[in-house]
Parts: C-alpha cells; sequence; structure tokens
C-alpha cells in the first residue's frame, strides 16, 4: 500500500488546490498585464489601468513572464485550464521532494503523514499566481544543492556534477528573474550553501566549484527587461501599503494567521530541525535554510507556504533518522542495550492496518479539501461589471479592493480603477482608499475633491469591510444606487450627467431595497 501515498497525496493537493477562480484571484489581474504585454509587445514600465495614477508613474512588472503566460492560459483553456495547471503547479514540488526522499531512504508511513503536513500548512497558497512558479523553482534549487551537496569529497565531473547542472543552474535563474521577483531568495539560499560547505568541506573541489556558480547565478539575475532597474521593485515592500495587506504581514499581528496553519508550520519545522540535529552527518546549509526562510516567515506570513517545502527538503536530505526501523533500534539501544533487534516488531496484519488506515485517513482528507460548488452566486462579478460597460458609465471610478483583479481582467483600463492589486502605486492612493471606505470626514472629502462620479461594491455587504461605505451611499440623497445584485451594488451622484440610469426610478432606494 506505501505505493499508493503519493497519488494520493497529489490527490489531496488536486482537492485544495482545483478551486474555483473567484474574481478575488490575483490571476485576473496578472493576465490583464500580459494581455497588454501581448498587445503591445513590450514590457509595462509604467502603471497600468488607474486613473488616480499617471502613466508617468514608473513601475516594474517583475512576474511580467509568469503574466504573460497566465494571459495565454486564459486565452487558450479560460478557468479550467487555470485550474488544471494550478494543481499542476502546486503538486510539482511536493513529488519532487517525495523523490529525493526515496533516492535518500527508503518511503513509510510516516514520510506520508509529514507530507500531508506539509501540504496543509501549504494549501492556502495554493492559488494561481506567480508564486507558484516560485514554489516550483525553489524545490528545484533545493534538489539541485542537495544532490551536489551529497558527496563533498568527490570533484566535480565535467558532465554529470560540472557544466550540465552549472548551465541548468543559469538557466533556472533566468527565467525565474523574468517569472516572479522572489528570485532574490534562491540567490540568497545559494549563496548561503556555497558559504556554508567551503567552511565545512574545508574548500574542497566541489564546494569552491558551487561558489563560483553564485557569480553567474548573480549575473544571470540582470538578464531581464529592467537591467539594475529591475530591484527597484523591491522598494515598495517597505511602503505603508505592503504593511497593510495581511499576507505581508508577521504571523501574530491582527488578523492572526490561522491557528491550525502555524501549528502545522511550527511541528513540521521543529521535526524538520530535530532530525537534522541528529544526523551526525548533517549539512550546515540546511539549518541556513531554516532559518534564513523562517526568518522570512516570522516577517511575512505569506512565506509559510515555501517554509513547508524547505522543511520537507530538509527532512528529505536526512530521512534515514526518520525510518522507523532506526528509531525502534536507537530506543532499543538506549532502553534494552541487551535486546537490540532488526525491524519494528509489527506483524505483517499490523502493518497492513497502518497503511490502509493511512491511505483511508488521506482519501478522506482529499474529500473534505473539494470545494463546494459556489450555487447560484458567481464566482465572479460579471453582472455588475457587465452593467458598467453596457451604460458606458462616464466619470471617475471607485472600486473595491477584493475584486480588483477581476475588474482589471475585464475592464483592461476602460474604465480605469482607482485601485487593485497591482500595488503599482504611491502609498497615498492606498491610503486614501482607506479614508474613503472608512468613511472618514477626510474621505468624504475626497470623494468630491476627486469627482468621483459611480462606486462599485462587489463584495457582500453584511460583515464586510465596505459595510460603513455601502450604508453611508444609502443614507446620502447626493447618491443613488442604480444596481442591485448578488455579485455587488452600484451607485451614482444624484447629478444630470447620470440621469440617464436614474430618471425611470420614482423612488430609486425603495427599488433597490434587498429583501
Amino acid at each position: 500500500m506505501p505505493f499508493l501515498y503519493l497519488p494520493l497525496l497529489v490527490l489531496v493537493i488536486a482537492a485544495f488546490a482545483g478551486h474555483w477562480v473567484s474574481g478575488a484571484e490575483d490571476c485576473w489581474a496578472h493576465a490583464a498585464v500580459g494581455r497588454w504585454i501581448w498587445e503591445h509587445r513590450q514590457v509595462p514600465r509604467h502603471t497600468l489601468f488607474l486613473w488616480t495614477v499617471s502613466n508617468s508613474e514608473p513601475w516594474v512588472a517583475h512576474a511580467w513572464l509568469s503574466q504573460l503566460m497566465t494571459y495565454g492560459i486564459l486565452q487558450t483553456g479560460g478557468t479550467a485550464l487555470v485550474r488544471v495547471l494550478t494543481v499542476l503547479l502546486a503538486a510539482l514540488p511536493f513529488i519532487l521532494l517525495w523523490w529525493c526522499w526515496s533516492r535518500e531512504s527508503r518511503v513509510h508511513s510516516l514520510t506520508a503523514v509529514l507530507f500531508w503536513i506539509g501540504i496543509l500548512a501549504s494549501a492556502i497558497r495554493f492559488s494561481a499566481r506567480p508564486e507558484l512558479v516560485t514554489a516550483l523553482f525553489l524545490t528545484l534549487l533545493l534538489v539541485f544543492l542537495m544532490r551536489w551537496s551529497a558527496r563533498p569529497t568527490l570533484p566535480p565531473s565535467l558532465v554529470r556534477g560540472g557544466i550540465l547542472p552549472a548551465m541548468g543552474l543559469l538557466l533556472l535563474f533566468t527565467v525565474w528573474v523574468n517569472s516572479h521577483g522572489m528570485v532574490l531568495l534562491g540567490l540568497a539560499l545559494l549563496g548561503l550553501t556555497a558559504s556554508c560547505d567551503l567552511l565545512q568541506d574545508r574548500f574542497s573541489g566541489r564546494s569552491r566549484g558551487l561558489l563560483l556558480l553564485t557569480l553567474p547565478a548573480g549575473a544571470a539575475l540582470l538578464l531581464n527587461p529592467y537591467g539594475m532597474g529591475y530591484w527597484k521593485a523591491l522598494q515598495g515592500l517597505q511602503g505603508e501599503t505592503f504593511r497593510r495587506i495581511n499576507e505581508w504581514r508577521p504571523f501574530w499581528q491582527s488578523p492572526p494567521l490561522q491557528a491550525v496553519t502555524l501549528v502545522e508550520i511550527l511541528v513540521l519545522t521543529m521535526v524538520a530541525f530535530l532530525v537534522w540535529a541528529l544526523n551526525p552527518g548533517r549539512r550546515w546549509s540546511h539549518l541556513g535554510w531554516l532559518l534564513v526562510v523562517g526568518g522570512s516567515f516570522c516577517k511575512a506570513r505569506r512565506f509559510h507556504g515555501l517554509l513547508a517545502l524547505v522543511d520537507l527538503a530538509v527532512l528529505a536530505a536526512n530521512s534515514r533518522r526518520l525510518d522507523p526501523n532506526f528509531l525502534w533500534q536507537a530506543f532499543q539501544r538506549r532502553h534494552r542495550p541487551d535486546k537490540v533487534s532488526g525491524d519494528l516488531p509489527l506483524s505483517p496484519r499490523q502493518r497492513g492496518l497502518v497503511h490502509g488506515g493511512l491511505v483511508l485517513w488521506l482519501l478522506i482528507s482529499a474529500w473534505g479539501a473539494i470545494p463546494p460548488p459556489p450555487g447560484d452566486m458567481a464566482p465572479v462579478p460579471e453582472a455588475p461589471v457587465r452593467f458598467i460597460l453596457d451604460h458606458r458609465i462616464p466619470g471617475n471610478f471607485f472600486n473595491d479592493f477584493g475584486n480588483s483583479s477581476y475588474l482589471d481582467w475585464r475592464c483592461g483600463g476602460s474604465p480605469p480603477l482607482y485601485i487593485d492589486v497591482l500595488n503599482a502605486y504611491p502609498d497615498q492612493i492606498f491610503l486614501n482608499w482607506l479614508e474613503i471606505v472608512n468613511v472618514t470626514p477626510r474621505g468624504r472629502d475626497l470623494l468630491k475633491q476627486q469627482h468621483i462620479g459611480y462606486i462599485l461594491l462587489t463584495r457582500p455587504r453584511s460583515g464586510e469591510e465596505l459595510k460603513k461605505l455601502a450604508d453611508y451611499l444609502d443614507g446620502n440623497p447626493e447618491w443613488v444606487k442604480v444596481y442591485v445584485g448578488r455579485e455587488g451594488r452600484l451607485w451614482v451622484r444624484h447629478t444630470p450627467e447620470y440621469e440617464y440610469l436614474w430618471a425611470s426610478q420614482e423612488d430609486s432606494r425603495s427599488w433597490n431595497k434587498v429583501p
């Protein structure tokens, strides 16, 4: 039955990653940028799709290659193909790490349990966004580093251990830097591993070779359309906008990371550290991986998925210390040194029960992770967007943040939005948006000063951050609600410019009451 573990784990990943593509998914905005790149045959160098930012505002689309691919995928196969490729990208890192484990040691029930914990800890990051490309490339890099450092005393072969892996590494970084800005984490881990191996292996030929590889790998990061200007994309990470986005906050800040997810990642990290510490042949670099990515997770909770992959990589590299037979023998040597036997004393029937129970548990996990159908509410706010486009509503458009990704895709800048998830704007835009949605005195002034003509709120009103603004618009005679649906509500100013939308309603407020 152990041969069923990996297929069932992939099934669990598919259940989590194959969810419906909602309007809040980043893939829509990335596809919109990819469409712009395809139509203009160049990468964008200024902010797109917003009226609140001038075309002179510089912007680095660090994920331009992923965005172009996302556009091609949506155009070719729609959201169905997006879901399929999301599952594939989410599963490949775990498959690669499973392969590494099987080469280092035998696969057993504890392997499946640890991978299951890693999948659960990563599940909320399984969405169609360039981060999945980083997860795959980071895993490929870790696999390369584990194989390279496995036998540090051997000199690098020109073919198997030298030229071909080096070319592959340079190709990896060249594609990575054009696919996602988190390539810098990969370069940091490469340099860290080279430094640790150099010290631990006392300047062996193989460790010197790895150190030399870091130089062209770093140079490969300049092979992008922006050159040195690429790194300007990192400047925004220190701004107010990113500090207010949940995934960029430390996991303990409000709202905190889900307790279950936090426990899962902490357990996996602790087990990885303990197994590493118990291995007499441990590599110093593996501890460095845990510290670097663990520190990144403490700074920004979004790194918990990558930390789970690093944990599994360290576990795979030191997996012999987790073999149940080895653990049993170690227990005997400590407590019964005169009666040390070989394998774990389980009968074939008992082993079958363990394997069968685990297989059943994985099946139940996969079934429980299958997302429910969206029901009668569409996963994307298509109807209100179609209303805006069909009526060609003039003036400045104010939108919510949650579904702005889909608005980028459907509108493509016509009409331009107030804000979106691309974060390609000064912090003041986001701060102004917060003032308006919280209906502060300054926010009410901004509605007039910025000549906002219509407002679309696509999230459910009850219990959401936008309720205050919705209540204000409903109670203000300067605004009229002209569209109500399950996917959103639309208000326009009660002015002659929008009379063609509200004139037919004798009592627009009672006409738009929601039961």
